[in-house]
């Protein structure tokens, strides 16, 4: 396969957002999203992945409702990465995160195999043409025994094919990312499988970061979760990358009512 020559769109607003967060003050505060994503011409989900990258290198905070304002001029890039690379590697953190969620019931509405696309293949950096899977699922919670379950939640996610071979035939009710972070194990058993000719990751280890943010409802979503446009949610987004590249593989975002959903994070040093 021929080397792009090309770095990723989101890489591209990164670095320029770098260059002028050094020539900004602590406490200013960043276009919005849209305006972001107007200047540099690309989505807003481009925009939110360079955003996160500075979050978490310690440069910018978020404030839900209010913007996002500059920490940290001059934060260290992670040493991971390589001069000239197309892909920001996030900084590590001194101590890992487990989210623990209260237990739901994924109702699967949709599940197919389709050409991925202008935005899909900016989000996942693949070619003009090539395949993505598109998974839809309905969240509920069994509130009591005597009680209809009750829709919480709305589960999108956009995945490169090449990297999940076999997926749509593997039973899609459980938790989705557990079912994604093992495929790779599987492929690696299975030699020729395996094999990276294809562009896919095909058995390389896979990390994930989340992203909670605090959101509204709606559209389709407010009629599927039964509530208003305005009510009060919160938004995970889960990116899956592989570890050596930190190319991003999938993406699944989910949106639950925030009076029905709690998250839980334990932190323990490394």
């Amino acid at each position: 396969m021929a080397e792009v020559d090309m770095k990723a769109k989101y890489a591209e607003v990164y670095e320029a957002l770098v260059r002028r967060i050094s020539e900004m003050n602590p406490g200013d505060r960043l276009e919005s999203e849209v305006d972001l994503a107007s200047s540099f011409q690309v989505s807003p989900m481009t925009v939110r992945r360079a955003l996160m990258l500075l979050a978490q290198e310690g440069r910018t905070v978020g404030k839900p409702g209010s913007g996002t304002y500059v920490l940290n001029t001059h934060a260290n890039t992670s040493p991971s990465r390589k001069e000239g690379s197309a892909r920001p590697v996030p900084s590590t953190l001194p101590c890992a995160a487990q989210i623990q969620t209260p237990e739901t019931h994924p109702q699967l509405l949709s599940a197919e195999i389709t050409t991925a696309s202008p935005e899909e293949c900016e989000l996942l950096d693949i070619a003009n043409g090539a395949f993505v899977i598109r998974i839809k699922r309905i969240h509920h919670y069994d509130s009591s025994p005597n009680s209809a379950p009750t829709p919480i939640g709305v589960e999108t996610a956009v995945i490169d094919a090449k990297s999940f071979p076999g997926l749509l035939g593997k039973d899609l009710s459980g938790n989705l990312l557990e079912i994604l972070l093992v495929i790779p194990q599987d492929l690696t058993n299975n030699s020729e499988t395996a094999t990276n000719q294809d562009g896919g990751h095909r058995g390389e280890p896979l990390v994930c970061t989340t992203s909670i943010t605090a959101a509204s409802a709606g559209g389709r979503d407010a009629q599927i979760l039964s509530c208003k446009e305005s009510e009060a949610c919160l938004a995970v987004e889960q990116v899956l990358s592989t570890k050596s590249t930190n190319r991003t593989v999938a993406v699944i975002e989910s949106l639950f009512l925030g009076a029905n959903y709690s998250l839980e994070l334990n932190t323990e040093s490394r």
